[in-house]
């Protein structure tokens, strides 16, 4: 494994973590979204949107560690 300074070992913790997150939210997400649709027919319209605005606060902390990366 190469040497990696502070900023390039930060960044790449982070973006780990930020994805596993991304993951587990999409996939309870998603669950959450398919379970009632399946059982139901409907979903209701604040599933979808908290699932929206969790993939936004995920990709805004991704875009947060690259800018940290980028500039340090």
């Amino acid at each position: 494994m190469p040497e990696m300074n502070f900023p390039e070992f930060f960044y790449s913790i982070w973006t780990n973590v930020t994805m596993y997150m991304l993951l587990s939210g999409l996939n309870i997400t998603t669950w959450g979204i398919i379970h009632p649709y399946i059982m139901d027919r409907s979903v209701s319209a604040n599933t979808i949107k908290d699932y929206m605005i969790g993939i936004l606060i995920m990709f805004t902390f991704l875009a947060i560690a690259y800018t940290i990366c980028l500039y340090a």
